[in-house]
């Protein structure tokens, strides 16, 4: 008796290409092709800190950039008085910036009352308000992360102004004033723009390393939002920080977990 051979089944329907074939039922293909175009959305980057609000809306002063020519020329028409209060102004700004005090106001008041009564002394406090003033511009451009790659050194600034005032009553004088003066408010200038070309105040803040234990008591609340810490003191960091804010020292990228 002989096997009988299996019934042979019946091909299976050839598949269309992905993309070609009729759209499944209940889904028209008008719909099927608006998502297919819909871009995906892009994750939100998580940051460490909420976002801070632009200076003047933390109650800090308006950071206006100043035009250097008309500065130029309302100090010489001012005989420097004008150029003594922008100075004054800009400094105090990059103070609160900075999130500290200072000795600047000391220093800037000793130079404007030394300068009707000795002057050697006025050299040597308006020297040390300038040195203070540099010091406070980069600590604000530091904190708010605005590039300095630009900026002059404390030394070119303090160099200039000294040669200046000692030299005023000639050409050299009036030259290395001008030119510190426009080196000055050019870098003003470059963090006023900065913050808020780059969106300065919608980027985490790094506090000011100058802050108390309060500030170090908030630092810690934000431990279990950081993902890196500072290899020197341990201090928790957000991802994208570049320099500790508790020691001051730069974050190594070895610093990630």
């Amino acid at each position: 008796m002989s096997e009988t051979e299996p019934p042979m089944e019946p091909p299976e329907p050839a598949r269309a290409p992905p993309g070609m074939g009729p759209p499944p039922p209940g889904e028209p293909k008008e719909e099927k092709e608006a998502k297919a175009e819909e871009p995906t959305p892009r994750p939100k980057k998580p940051s460490g800190q909420p976002p801070q609000p632009p200076p003047r809306e933390q109650g800090g002063p308006l950071l206006e950039p100043v035009s250097t020519w008309s500065f130029v020329l309302l100090s010489i028409v001012t005989l420097g008085i004008y150029a003594i209060y922008r100075f004054y102004k800009a400094t105090k700004a990059y103070e609160w910036l900075a999130g500290r005090t200072s000795s600047f106001s000391g220093f800037f008041w000793a130079y404007v009352v030394s300068s009707f009564l000795f002057f050697p002394a006025a050299l040597v406090f308006g020297a040390l308000a300038l040195n203070e003033a540099i010091d406070l511009r980069d600590e604000a451009a530091e904190r708010y992360e605005v590039p300095t790659r630009r900026f002059h050194s404390k030394g070119t600034h303090v160099v200039l102004w000294v040669v200046g005032t000692l030299t005023v009553w000639v050409l050299l004088g009036i030259v290395a004033l001008v030119f510190q003066a426009i080196y000055f408010f050019g870098e003003y200038n470059r963090i006023a723009r900065g913050m808020e070309e780059e969106g300065a105040g919608e980027k985490p803040l790094l506090p000011s390393p100058h802050e108390g234990e309060g500030g170090a008591k908030e630092h810690s609340r934000s431990a279990a939002t950081a993902e890196q810490t500072c290899s020197s003191c341990g201090e928790p960091l957000p991802t994208d920080a570049r320099f500790c804010r508790s020691c001051g020292k730069p974050v190594e990228p070895s610093d990630a977990h």
